[in-house]
């Protein structure tokens, strides 16, 4: 995103916070546009997402409907002109005569999943006390996650969720990771539950669990905000978000909220 704006000939005004910026989307004079990676957040317009929707508002691109001379017609998405806008801005070019890439071996992952049980090491028990996490309720839904280094070949453990790729998000007191494809995680307590509540992280979850003594609902752990398209609410009637008061939090809340009119926020 930073890129993309100095394309644009836009800086930050204030050198100690290079990633707060003066609104290009509107006339603000007190900077409330804020990035973070690939994404913004601006709170003068209330707009937020990625590269493409930023050159979306920005340069205000619409559907095309065009006609080829056959007179079938077809559509030039706004997505389209802002990734090719973005190629512009950037300097990048496609070849007219598409490349082979070499073949490549598949590089081995750090680290493997060799197994999943229910908690029962104690210092894992020690860590997710310190945490708060001590309601039963809430521990059933922790995995202990074994797990092996490649690198160093050595085995470990850490509390953590399976994801719906079985994937795993793993933790201890000292160390945190992602293990194989990135994911959401899906608890249904029901087959026909109208009810969801959607969570950014693990602990989270198991902490509403722990402050409310109930999952009489289904849940989804997006275990990133990159995830949220991953996610199918249609079923649902009542959707609560308990993300992260932050940008990232900010924006995935506003993304969510778009496509599911019927969400409430819950961070308050």
């Amino acid at each position: 995103m930073k890129e993309i704006l100095e394309a644009l000939g836009i800086y930050p005004p204030n050198e100690n916070k290079p990633n707060l910026y003066l609104s290009p989307l509107t006339g603000e004079k007190t900077p409330s546009f804020n990035i973070s990676g690939n994404a913004f957040k601006c709170f003068s317009s209330g707009l937020g997402g990625g590269v493409a929707d930023f050159l979306i508002a920005h340069f205000n691109f619409k559907d095309e409907i065009h006609t080829k001379r056959n007179g079938e017609t077809y559509t030039y998405s706004a997505i389209a002109q802002a990734l090719k806008k973005k190629d512009e801005l950037l300097g990048n070019s496609t070849p007219q005569t598409p490349r082979e890439r070499p073949k490549q071996e598949p590089k081995k992952p750090t680290n493997t999943v060799t197994k999943v049980i229910a908690l029962e090491n104690m210092a894992l028990k020690r860590y997710l006390d310190s945490r708060g996490i001590r309601n039963p309720l809430a521990l059933q839904y922790v995995k202990e996650i074994h797990y092996h280094n490649n690198k160093y070949n050595k085995d470990f453990y850490a509390v953590g969720m399976i994801n719906e790729s079985q994937g795993a998000v793993v933790r201890t007191k000292n160390f945190k990771s992602n293990i194989g494809k990135s994911d959401i995680t899906i608890h249904s307590v029901m087959k026909k539950c109208h009810q969801v509540k959607i969570f950014e992280g693990m602990f989270d979850f198991w902490s509403y669990i722990e402050m409310n003594n109930d999952i009489l609902y289904d849940a989804i752990i997006l275990n990133s905000t990159t995830n949220v398209n991953k996610m199918k609410l249609d079923k649902y009637d009542v959707i609560e978000l308990y993300l992260d008061n932050g940008v990232t939090g900010d924006i995935a809340t506003i993304k969510i909220r778009e496509m599911y009119p019927n969400t409430k926020d819950m961070r308050k």
